[in-house]
């Protein structure tokens, strides 16, 4: 099936979960899929869907509205958008799971940073800063599945992980179902990964996720 043709059908599918504006309306300020930028949003919210779904075997999923019951269709503070919590079934851990959150470096408050999925401690804040931060994920569509991830945007991705030091993502008590290479901090596309620079992305703890899309995936770097 073609991607245009799969993101016709993922955005059927997920109607009556995608309303992320005051409009109400089905992915919100969408017009068309047509504009590169709606097939991104539309992608990277399928991508949060399918990491709480697979969280759903071993933790209980509670939706939290926050002051709105919708999404922020752009990098935004959490104040003002829903986001989820997991609850394990079998201790007392967690995680706040929340997108396109806005997060405060506490060495630096006028500096914000964005990752488009971010793994936050339960009783992280309503204006969480760095140390509320346990795994970063960043979603990168490409409308054409043979393009590469760039070097650029693994950089970018580092700069993030840095930033927010994040780096032992991979030591978190976080048990997913069939996804379980997600435990980590993962550059996720639906494109192809860059397989040279594997080792790279290992010494900075991180991973590119490639193909990823229904039940596929391809992996690079532990």
């Amino acid at each position: 099936m073609a991607i245009k043709n799969k993101i016709e059908k993922l955005k059927t599918m997920t109607t009556r979960i995608s309303k992320w504006d005051s409009s109400n309306e089905v992915f919100g300020y969408f017009q068309n899929l047509k504009k590169k930028a709606n097939e991104d949003k539309i992608y990277e919210f399928y991508v949060y869907m399918r990491i709480l779904s697979d969280l759903k075997k071993n933790y209980t999923v509670k939706f939290v509205p926050n002051k709105n019951a919708v999404f922020p269709k752009a990098p935004a503070l959490k104040s003002n958008y829903a986001y989820f919590v997991v609850n394990s079934k079998i201790d007392s851990s967690g995680y706040q799971i929340c997108y396109g959150t806005k997060i405060e470096l506490s060495y630096s408050p006028k500096t914000l940073t964005a990752p488009d999925i971010s793994f936050q401690d339960l009783n992280s804040p309503a204006n969480p800063n760095e140390n509320h931060i346990k795994i970063i994920m960043d979603v990168k569509y490409k409308y054409d599945s043979d393009e590469n991830m760039n070097i650029a945007l693994i950089h970018a991705f580092m700069q993030q992980i840095t930033a927010l030091k994040t780096s032992n993502a991979g030591s978190e008590n976080l048990v997913f179902n069939r996804l379980s290479d997600f435990k980590c901090n993962c550059l996720i596309t639906n494109g192809e990964i860059l397989d040279l620079h594997h080792d790279y992305c290992k010494t900075f703890f991180m991973k590119q996720i490639g193909n990823f899309w229904a039940d596929q995936l391809r992996v690079t770097a532990g």
